[in-house]
């Protein structure tokens, strides 16, 4: 009966370590996307400060 029990402990304890695992994996993940997301809005914005500023320069001359 104690086998059994701790058996049950382990298997329990490596489901927990691989939801654990998972979910970093998934927050990893969630983390990547959001600074791809951050970067090419950073991006989107750098191009259109630029074309702005060269609209503005084209209209200066």
């Amino acid at each position: 009966m104690m086998m059994m029990m701790m058996m049950m402990m382990m298997m329990m304890m490596m489901m927990m370590m691989m939801m654990m695992m998972m979910m970093m994996m998934m927050m990893m993940m969630m983390m990547m996307m959001m600074m791809m997301m951050m970067m090419m809005m950073m991006m989107m914005m750098m191009v259109n400060g630029l074309g702005f500023f060269i609209i503005k320069y084209f209209k200066s001359l």
